[in-house]
């Protein structure tokens, strides 16, 4: 049966074969090339179940790294109560990452994990623009609109007349952002006086980057 235990089983089966001739390729006294043989098709094939055999430490990130990649915490209910606990914040924090919202970080023990958690569920509705749609709250978003609005104006002081979090918010974007790739950042092209949307902000047939580097004005 595709759901059933008659089919696990037979995945079981074939997994462990397969370990078993990838073992067989290792030196007799290889331990390491042999815990590595079996991590690696226990993972190929998603069967937890074949991680059993690892001593405990191997066995537990086998298992777990088959649950964060198949983001199924059911994977991790064969472990220790302590390692089960670590087995299922990875998966949350995979499916988190996968795209889904706030309400599964509650469900997260770790408390920096949770942070993480909820730092990157932020992250991603502050970059959609779609708060509602993962459970952040509205006023991260009308933030960002405020700062993609700066952006867009190449207004990089308005920044300072933010909150000291969004203030440091937009900050970082304006020095990552190289929207025109002329080699200048956003915050370089607006003390500059150039543009973040034109690579030749004077159209003399030389990128902004290029004549800064240069020494020369990149308005002239």
């Amino acid at each position: 049966y595709l759901n059933g235990a008659p089919h696990l089983g037979f995945a079981l089966e074939a997994t462990q074969a397969e370990v078993a001739q990838r073992q067989a390729d290792c030196d007799a006294n290889d331990e390491a090339c042999k815990t590595q043989a079996q991590t690696e098709v226990a993972r190929a094939s998603g069967v937890a179940a074949a991680c059993e055999g690892l001593e405990t430490d191997f066995m537990e990130n086998c298992v777990t790294l088959i649950a964060q990649e198949k983001k199924d915490s059911s994977s991790c209910d064969s472990l220790s109560a302590e390692a089960q606990t670590t087995c299922v914040d990875s998966v949350l924090l995979a499916r988190v990452a996968d795209g889904e919202g706030m309400a599964l970080c509650d469900d997260v023990t770790d408390s920096s994990k949770k942070n993480s958690c909820e730092a990157l569920v932020t992250a991603t509705a502050r970059s959609s623009g779609e708060c509602a749609k993962y459970g952040v709250s509205e006023d991260v978003c009308d933030a960002q609109r405020v700062i993609d609005d700066l952006l867009a104006a190449g207004n990089f002081s308005g920044c300072a007349e933010l909150s000291e979090e969004e203030r440091v918010q937009c900050t970082e974007i304006f020095s990552s952002t190289d929207a025109d790739v002329d080699g200048l950042t956003a915050q370089k092209e607006a003390e500059l006086g150039t543009s973040d949307a034109n690579a030749d902000t004077d159209g003399d047939g030389y990128a902004d980057g290029e004549e800064v580097s240069a020494g020369y004005n990149p308005l002239k």
